[in-house]
């Protein structure tokens, strides 16, 4: 039984970083599979002081496609995202 604490306690944890870090690979795969971006990737600045969770880049339409992912809709921040 004291294991099964263990597992809900680590899950408990870390389920708001994991569940943010598959969403955005959800969404990045979705991307990568309309086909339409040379290249997929994120953008992060040493330090940690901006980082983009998903950069795509159509090369022929000369187009760039920047999101980010939030589980929440309060968590987002337009002005942040143009600042970055």
């Amino acid at each position: 039984m004291r294991n099964f604490k263990y597992v809900k306690a680590i899950t408990k944890r870390d389920y708001t970083t994991y569940s943010g870090t598959i969403l955005e690979r959800y969404f990045t795969q979705k991307i990568a599979n309309e086909c339409n971006f040379s290249a997929i990737g994120s953008y992060w600045e040493v330090g940690n002081k901006n980082k983009i969770d998903i950069v795509a880049i159509n090369e022929h339409e000369k187009r760039v496609l920047i999101a980010e992912i939030k589980r929440q809709r309060k968590n987002i921040d337009i002005n942040l995202l143009k600042s970055k």
